[in-house]
């Protein structure tokens, strides 16, 4: 059933996501044909799998290898007493190391879990922090009902800094320079400014016709937000007191009491804590794209998400989703054990050369992330957009 699994999520990965992302990026109003979207999304992702996969062969015949510690124990037989018919056997121990060439698709899983890892240590890190305090905040600064009076007066404000961002938007589309990196972080700006005002209006008309919206609404949110305080605060306890520390197994108990009191209980607290990495993957990548403008930003809002927004974020979370499920199963291996995903990830996966180093050590720059995160969104929780420079 894994290997199934895995292998879907590899084609889905290295083959249709990256044809279809490039398909709607390509998309243009003046196109004469669908061919102009289809050939540009097809020769991309032709290259890409080719890449990667030649990358992948090379890699499974050189060092395509796993180093597995053991214990040998050597008998040797000996005389009870000098007179004696019968013998008993004097044993000795010692560690040793076993080589083994795994296979194709331990080597495919491993890799992409590698890859996964490269995004997964930097979102995950700060989705960990952002998640839980988005939904505090967003219960904090829910509408409150305003009159017509304020009403009126925050929209003559809207419209003044609607003003501000059309003249900004003529200066962007004035530039001789578009194609540098400067213009592109400012046009990034200039979006993240005009979806804040969107936000900000949205919020505005709830607070006046709807008299602050739905209060249940915003309970929600808190209780969201409470429980990714809880879910955070034991992933991070869980990878420095058993993933680094080895002090206890810590979730590890409590799963295997969970299902001591009811089978289904432990499998689906695991299940919870795996899905929760995943939102916080989404979340960080949100909140990084957004705020230091590195990169073009998806979000997922309801009735306005775009096809390539779905692509994104669905490719987004078919990557980490290897990663989390290594993930999981090194940091829950005593309730795990002796299933086939431990196995494939535990015994063969941390044990490659060199791609186990990453599957091992990535974990320790996600705690640091987590951390410097949170200090981050306490200091400046709403980072404001440097004004606009000229790129010549």
């Amino acid at each position: 059933a894994w290997q199934i699994v895995l292998y879907c999520i590899a084609g889905f990965v290295l083959i249709l996501v990256p044809f279809a992302m490039m398909y709607y990026e390509a998309q243009d109003p003046d196109q004469k044909s669908i061919l102009e979207q289809i050939k540009p999304a097809l020769i991309y992702t032709i290259v890409a799998f080719f890449i990667f996969v030649i990358l992948l062969i090379i890699l499974w015949l050189t060092i395509g290898t796993a180093n597995i510690d053991y214990y040998k124990y050597i008998g040797n037989p000996v005389n009870a007493a000098p007179s004696a018919v019968t013998y008993g056997f004097a044993s000795d121990s010692s560690s040793d190391t076993l080589e083994v060439k795994v296979s194709f698709f331990v080597y495919l899983c491993a890799l992409m879990s590698v890859v996964g890892w490269i995004v997964f240590f930097l979102f995950a890190g700060v989705g960990l922090v952002a998640f839980p305090m988005d939904f505090i905040r967003n219960f904090r600064d829910r509408p409150k009902p305003i009159n017509g009076a304020e009403y009126a007066m925050k929209k003559v404000e809207i419209a003044k800094e609607t003003q501000v961002l059309i003249e900004a938007g003529k200066k962007l589309d004035e530039k001789s320079n578009k194609n540098s990196r400067k213009h592109r972080k400012a046009v990034a700006g200039f979006k993240r400014q005009v979806n804040q005002l969107e936000r900000y209006y949205e919020k505005l008309e709830i607070s006046y016709r709807q008299k602050g919206g739905q209060l249940l609404m915003a309970i929600l949110q808190l209780i969201l937000g409470c429980l990714g305080v809880v879910l955070s605060v034991a992933w991070i306890l869980h990878i420095i007191l058993y993933n680094a520390a080895k002090v206890t197994p810590f979730l590890n108990n409590m799963f295997i009491a969970m299902d001591n009191a009811f089978q289904l209980f432990g499998v689906l607290a695991y299940g919870a804590f795996a899905f929760y990495l995943l939102w916080c993957v989404v979340k960080g990548c949100t909140k990084v794209g957004v705020n230091l403008l590195l990169f073009t930003v998806y979000p997922m809002e309801v009735n306005k998400t775009l096809m390539n927004a779905f692509v994104f974020n669905t490719g987004l979370i078919l990557i980490t989703s290897v990663t989390v499920v290594e993930f999981c199963a090194n940091s829950f291996d005593q309730y795990a054990a002796n299933t086939s995903v431990n196995a494939l990830f535990t015994v063969y996966a941390t044990k490659l050369k060199y791609l186990g180093y990453v599957l091992k050590y990535f974990q320790y720059p996600l705690l640091a992330i987590s951390f410097l995160s949170l200090l981050w969104l306490l200091i400046c929780p709403q980072r404001k957009v440097e004004e606009d420079e000229d790129d010549d």
